[in-house]
Parts: structure tokens; C-alpha cells; sequence
């Protein structure tokens, strides 16, 4: 998908058109969408996995939740040595990785 992205950029420009459009919703509009922290993550988890959460390490569909941790998943099939399991969360590999701040803000 990346590629046509991609090819569809450079056809445009090759047009002579711009490569940015306008925004089809005002920011309040935006504000009022995510008026929250979860519906900031659920979009989060919709984009990057449209066909259902897999495991950031290894594609692994077969993760599961966390009962004791929302937004968070684990996966035993690239468990390094035997243990529990890769634990991630909506965020891992994401540039909110390693911070405590809210989606949101």
C-alpha cells in the first residue's frame, strides 16, 4: 500500500498539483470526536490494525488481552527463552512509546 501511496504522490506532483488538500472537519469538530482518551487509542488501534491487533514483534495474530491492563496485549509465540510472553501496548513502536503523556493533550 506504501508503494502506491507513493506513486499517487509522485503523479501529482508530476501534474503540477499540491501535495496537501484541505481539511474536510474543523478542529472542533476533531476536539469533539476525541473528546477522550479512548477514543484517541481506538482510532490509534483501528489505523494501525485494521484486521485486528497482531504483535508488533513478530505479526502474530494470536494475542490476547490483558484483563488487568486496557490497551494491552500479549504474545507468547515470540516469548524470548520460554517465558510468559511479549507484553505491548497501543503505543509500542509508536512516537508516544516511553512517554507517560496522554494521547490527547
Amino acid at each position: 500500500m506504501e508503494k502506491a501511496y507513493i506513486s499517487l504522490m509522485d503523479a501529482k506532483v508530476k501534474a503540477g498539483k499540491p501535495l496537501t488538500t484541505q481539511p474536510n472537519i474543523t478542529f472542533a469538530k476533531l476536539m469533539k470526536q476525541f473528546s477522550d482518551e479512548t477514543a484517541c487509542k481506538t482510532l490509534l488501534r483501528d489505523l494501525r490494525w485494521p484486521d485486528g491487533v497482531r504483535c508488533p514483534r513478530c505479526g502474530n495474530p494470536a494475542v490476547y488481552d490483558l484483563p488487568s491492563r486496557k490497551w494491552h496485549w500479549q504474545c507468547t509465540k515470540c516469548a524470548p527463552g520460554g517465558s510468559t510472553g511479549y507484553r505491548f501496548s497501543i503505543i509500542a513502536g509508536t512516537i508516544f512509546e516511553n512517554t507517560n503523556k496522554p494521547l490527547r493533550e
